[in-house]
């Protein structure tokens, strides 16, 4: 279909009906820098869809019904730097999915049906500064979920079922400016899921629309906002109790209506 075509850099396909692309159907496109393939039928995305795209920077495959990413799909794919994969039938991440993708900065994977992030799946994306997975399935946040991502910067996790976010999770992100915690089923959030010594940059908290117990487990980020935590939308941030705090916004709790003992130390804390 593209023969006699090398220096083509754009192709827009979206909104079609393709559900099938054949071996190799773009690898004469040497000079491609932006592959638009949304809105169509697409469900598997096989290693030999964009083979030999060695200069490949843009690919939109949002809004389709991939269910399913082979193995190293992106191996030749090695400029890629913004990847949308948004809007599909996703239902768990693993490490071979991205592997080789060192200059990709932007990985959109909001609105499918993931549930689960295998440990390691992102370590690849030395480069990533933005990582979408809002409207999700994910409940549990585990330790080794974002292991590799030392440049992020932007993390959305809202509108998932979130109620547990495990010891050190972000411990290597380093690099976090703002993490969306919004609209999940959240209760507390462990001091230990940072590593404070070891960022250098402000965070911004999004945590409204969650069923926030507000106790001495909150301490620590009441003592972080005075330093390197922003709470934000803080006075949309209901407390669901205990009874005594119920339906306040967390702008109006001060640390002594927490119960706060050792300023800005929650009982869980654990030492990095």
């Amino acid at each position: 279909m593209f023969q006699g075509l090398p220096n083509l850099r754009i192709i827009w396909l979206g909104a079609n009906l393709i559900h099938e692309i054949q071996p190799d159907s773009f690898k004469v496109l040497t000079s491609l820098t932006e592959l638009y393939l949304e809105s169509n039928r697409l469900e598997i995305i096989n290693e030999t869809m964009f083979a030999n795209l060695s200069n490949l920077e843009k690919l939109e495959l949002h809004s389709n019904l991939i269910h399913t990413i082979e193995h190293d799909c992106f191996k030749d794919n090695t400029a890629l730097a913004r990847l949308t994969l948004s809007s599909n039938k996703l239902e768990v991440i693993n490490k071979k999915m991205f592997s080789g993708l060192s200059n990709l900065t932007e990985l959109s994977l909001h609105s499918n049906l993931i549930h689960t992030v295998e440990p390691g799946s992102f370590q690849d994306l030395t480069a990533l500064t933005r990582l979408d997975l809002y409207e999700n399935n994910l409940e549990v946040i585990e330790k080794k979920m974002f292991s590799g991502l030392l440049n992020l910067e932007t993390l959305w996790l809202d509108s998932n079922l979130i109620h547990t976010v495990q010891a050190k999770s972000f411990k290597e992100n380093t690099a976090l400016t703002l993490l969306d915690l919004t609209g999940n089923s959240l209760q507390t959030l462990p001091q230990c899921v940072f590593d404070p010594d070891n960022h250098p940059c402000g965070l911004t908290l999004r945590i409204w629309l969650n069923p926030l117990r507000c106790d001495e487990s909150w301490c620590w980020v009441k003592q972080a906002e005075e330093d390197w935590i922003t709470v934000d939308w803080a006075d949309m941030t209901d407390c669901a109790g205990p009874v005594t705090l119920a339906g306040r916004t967390w702008d109006t709790i001060t640390q002594q209506e927490l119960n706060c003992t050792t300023p800005g130390q929650s009982p869980d804390y654990q030492p990095f």
